[in-house]
Protein backbone atom coordinates (compact mmCIF):
# COMPACT_ATOMS: atom_id res chain seq x y z
CA UNK A 1 0.00 0.00 0.00
CA UNK A 2 2.91 2.58 0.91
CA UNK A 3 4.50 1.83 -2.95
CA UNK A 4 1.23 2.50 -4.29
CA UNK A 5 0.42 5.85 -1.98
CA UNK A 6 4.05 6.88 -3.78
CA UNK A 7 2.88 6.15 -7.06
CA UNK A 8 -0.51 7.94 -6.30
CA UNK A 9 1.44 11.08 -4.99
CA UNK A 10 4.33 11.00 -7.39
CA UNK A 11 1.76 11.16 -10.71
CA UNK A 12 2.77 14.38 -11.85
CA UNK A 13 6.16 13.64 -11.34
CA UNK A 14 5.99 10.72 -13.45
CA UNK A 15 4.02 11.93 -16.08
CA UNK A 16 6.03 15.24 -16.86
CA UNK A 17 9.01 13.46 -16.47
CA UNK A 18 8.49 10.82 -18.96
CA UNK A 19 5.83 12.42 -21.12
CA UNK A 20 3.13 9.52 -20.64
CA UNK A 21 -0.59 10.93 -19.98
CA UNK A 22 -1.22 10.60 -16.32
CA UNK A 23 -4.22 8.89 -14.69
CA UNK A 24 -5.38 11.85 -12.59
CA UNK A 25 -6.98 14.89 -13.35
CA UNK A 26 -5.56 16.97 -10.70
CA UNK A 27 -1.99 15.81 -12.64
CA UNK A 28 -3.60 16.39 -15.98
CA UNK A 29 -4.31 20.23 -14.71
CA UNK A 30 -0.98 20.86 -13.24
CA UNK A 31 0.65 19.62 -16.52
CA UNK A 32 -1.63 22.13 -18.44
CA UNK A 33 -0.91 24.80 -16.77
CA UNK A 34 3.05 24.66 -16.34
CA UNK A 35 5.82 23.82 -19.03
CA UNK A 36 7.21 20.21 -18.76
CA UNK A 37 9.49 18.12 -21.52
CA UNK A 38 7.35 16.81 -24.18
CA UNK A 39 3.95 18.18 -23.16
CA UNK A 40 3.05 19.09 -26.77
CA UNK A 41 3.50 15.70 -27.74
CA UNK A 42 1.05 14.36 -26.13
CA UNK A 43 -1.52 17.32 -24.95
CA UNK A 44 -4.24 16.03 -27.35
CA UNK A 45 -4.25 12.52 -25.96
CA UNK A 46 -6.89 12.88 -23.89
CA UNK A 47 -9.72 13.90 -25.96
CA UNK A 48 -8.91 11.50 -28.73
CA UNK A 49 -8.33 8.45 -26.99
CA UNK A 50 -10.46 5.33 -26.88
CA UNK A 51 -10.92 2.48 -24.84
CA UNK A 52 -10.06 -0.91 -26.82
CA UNK A 53 -13.48 -1.86 -27.76
CA UNK A 54 -14.48 -5.56 -27.06
CA UNK A 55 -12.79 -8.12 -28.78
CA UNK A 56 -12.25 -11.99 -28.72
CA UNK A 57 -9.13 -12.61 -28.57
CA UNK A 58 -7.91 -9.44 -27.79
CA UNK A 59 -4.79 -10.00 -25.54
CA UNK A 60 -3.24 -12.41 -28.24
CA UNK A 61 -4.23 -9.12 -31.03
CA UNK A 62 -2.33 -7.34 -28.94
CA UNK A 63 0.23 -9.47 -28.18
CA UNK A 64 1.27 -9.61 -32.03
CA UNK A 65 0.96 -5.66 -31.92
CA UNK A 66 3.66 -5.80 -29.88
CA UNK A 67 5.72 -8.22 -31.36
CA UNK A 68 5.40 -7.37 -34.83
CA UNK A 69 6.01 -3.69 -33.64
CA UNK A 70 8.94 -4.63 -31.70
CA UNK A 71 10.52 -6.30 -34.99
CA UNK A 72 11.19 -2.23 -36.11
CA UNK A 73 13.08 -1.55 -33.31
CA UNK A 74 15.10 -3.97 -32.43
CA UNK A 75 15.67 -5.46 -35.54
CA UNK A 76 14.81 -2.42 -37.88
CA UNK A 77 12.89 -4.04 -39.79
CA UNK A 78 10.80 -2.14 -42.84
CA UNK A 79 7.35 -0.72 -41.00
CA UNK A 80 5.35 -1.63 -44.39
CA UNK A 81 6.33 -5.06 -44.20
CA UNK A 82 5.90 -5.68 -40.29
CA UNK A 83 2.67 -4.27 -40.66
CA UNK A 84 1.77 -6.45 -43.08
CA UNK A 85 2.57 -9.36 -41.59
CA UNK A 86 1.04 -8.12 -38.31
CA UNK A 87 -2.34 -7.45 -40.47
CA UNK A 88 -1.77 -11.77 -41.62
CA UNK A 89 -1.76 -12.48 -38.03
CA UNK A 90 -4.44 -10.46 -36.70
CA UNK A 91 -6.64 -11.85 -39.15
CA UNK A 92 -5.93 -15.92 -38.82
CA UNK A 93 -6.07 -15.16 -34.98
CA UNK A 94 -9.72 -13.19 -35.24
CA UNK A 95 -10.50 -16.51 -37.78
CA UNK A 96 -9.77 -18.85 -35.66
Amino acid sequence: MRFLAFLNDHVYDWSAGTGHLAPRKSALKALADTQVPQRENYAGTADISKLVPAIVNWQAVEDILKEENEKTWLLGADPATVLAEADARINTQLNR
